[in-house]
Formats: structure tokens, sequence, C-alpha cells
């Protein structure tokens, strides 16, 4: 994944916002785990990779993994 740091830096700052404008109270994980479910291009952000179906129905098992210990070490 290019530029994790960045990528965690835009959800932790897009969280933040969410929870100034009286957000639900999820944890960052939550957040994410959201926003993955409801924004069509979040993987092809994620990971840079415009090849990446909506939602990410298409991701291999490499980038499952990598999505998984990205939100596990938020």
């Amino acid at each position: 994944m290019k530029n994790k740091d960045y990528k965690e830096q835009i959800l932790r700052e897009n969280y933040e916002q969410y929870i100034k404008n009286g957000g639900e109270g999820l944890t960052l994980r939550e957040y994410t785990e959201r926003e993955a479910e409801n924004d069509p291009d979040f993987y092809r952000w994620l990971f840079d990779d415009g090849q990446i179906e909506d939602f990410g129905y298409n991701l291999t098992e490499d980038q499952t993994t990598k999505y998984q210990e990205f939100i596990e070490e938020l």
C-alpha cells in the first residue's frame, strides 16, 4: 500500500471532522469500515488502483489481507 501514513492521516482528519459535526461516536476503525462499505471509490483510493471495482468486489487476497492489517493498526 503506497503512502500508508498519509492515508491514515486523511482518515483521521475526516474522522475528527465527522466527530466535530456530531457524528455517532464510532471508533476510527469503525468509521473506516463504514467508509469502505459506503464509498465505491474507497479501495481504489486506498490502494491507488483504478482497476479495483466499486466497493472492492475484486480485491486480491493480498489486498484483502493488507486492508485487514491496516484497519487493525488504526
